[in-house]
């Protein structure tokens, strides 16, 4: 399942997971957080993928450069 939103003037693409794993209500949540991010203009693509390296305690950065 996808999403597409426009988050900060350009067009972005969300997935929302594998039909097979993510229920309609599930799906429907995680597109209702996308649409709220974008409305406080933040980049949801950016949000989730900060929020999953901080829950698996990474930086963004590559180990030793």
């Amino acid at each position: 399942m996808g999403l597409s939103l426009s988050a900060l003037g350009r067009p972005r693409e969300m997935g929302l997971g594998s039909f097979k794993n993510v229920s309609l209500a599930e799906a429907r949540r995680k597109a209702d957080w996308a649409r709220q991010q974008v409305q406080s203009d933040i980049d949801p693509v950016k949000q989730r993928r900060l929020m999953r390296q901080q829950s698996n305690g990474h930086d963004g950065h590559l180990a030793g450069c």
